[in-house]
């Protein structure tokens, strides 16, 4: 079987898994199942459960995938944010092929933080407080029972988007790297998908319709939320220790549709002027590396309102 050769690379809540839905159904692409598989992230988030997995177990995601596909892919985000990930890849197949996807920092912050809600990483469901407390979190301090690596919580770190991408470019080179902005994938979805395809060498395939994938979403209760999850895992521990899995199991389906229940579809977070212009201060010097690197000003997404 053929080695994995393209890598959707992030960053988070940039688009990505609208690209690798829209990439997935071209004939001369294999995209691996699930989406997601963080292999290449070894050693940098060693408390990831399926960092466990062998290369054995990582190439069996691929097992669908025949020699007619020109390229087999995978979209891990944490790629880009994973120091080693990059280089990781290249040892594994030095013909690999990358796709980068971001944003303007001001917005996946806050899409972010909604994620990791979603995913159970965080229990502050205040933005501005979960963003003051990432230095504490950094020192160990203040970190959801649930969350398994206080690095998911670093906001900031994961969308320094001009580091990240100067790391990228020095160690894979720019020829290797296909680079979108969100702003431009959202007015243009198709424009962006065949730029993708002329990176790949791959004709299009005439694709016309470019549904929104993973749209944000978040829970209109998150203290409602978290007392749900904290009876669900330590029940959990309770069933093992006793044994006893019938009435609890129901229990857990109950609780579990209530979780489901409070899901919901949110609107643009609009930030408070003082807010804004921390955040700004925090992604500056970063906005202007990003600028340099893509020969683009992109300074106007730290300014208010935008």
């Amino acid at each position: 079987m053929n080695r994995p050769n393209l890598f959707l690379i992030g960053g988070a809540k940039c688009g990505t898994t609208s690209m690798a839905s829209y990439l997935a159904a071209h004939p001369d692409i294999c995209w691996s199942e699930p989406k997601e598989l963080w292999y290449f992230c070894r050693p940098d988030f060693p408390h990831r459960r399926r960092q466990s997995i062998s290369l054995d177990d990582y190439l069996e995601h691929f097992s669908h995938c025949g020699s007619v596909h020109r390229y087999l892919a995978e979209g891990s985000v944490s790629y880009l944010y994973a120091e080693g990930a990059v280089s990781r890849i290249l040892e594994f197949n030095p013909d690999a092929k990358f796709v980068v996807m971001l944003r303007n920092p001001m917005d996946a912050v806050i899409s972010l933080h909604r994620q990791m809600l979603m995913n159970m990483q965080e229990s502050e469901a205040d933005f501005e407080r979960a963003w003051s407390l990432q230095e504490a979190r950094r020192q160990g301090r203040h970190v959801p029972v649930k969350c398994e690596n206080p690095k998911y919580l670093m906001y900031r770190d994961w969308c320094l988007w001009g580091r990240q991408l100067e790391r990228v470019f020095r160690i894979a080179g720019r020829d290797r790297v296909c680079v979108l902005l969100f702003d431009d994938f959202v007015r243009e979805p198709r424009h962006e998908y065949e730029k993708v395809l002329d990176f790949l060498g791959l004709d299009t395939d005439h694709r016309s319709e470019f549904p929104v994938e993973n749209a944000a979403r978040a829970y209109q209760r998150q203290k409602f939320v978290n007392i749900i999850d904290y009876l669900l895992l330590y029940g959990s521990a309770l069933r093992r220790r006793l044994k006893f899995s019938g009435r609890f199991n129901l229990l857990s389906t109950l609780l579990r549709q209530m979780k489901q229940g409070q899901v919901t579809r949110l609107p643009k977070v609009q930030l408070s002027r003082s807010m804004h212009e921390e955040l700004a201060d925090a992604f500056r010097t970063d906005m202007v590396l990003l600028s340099r690197l893509l020969d683009r000003d992109l300074m106007h997404w730290l300014d208010y309102g935008q």
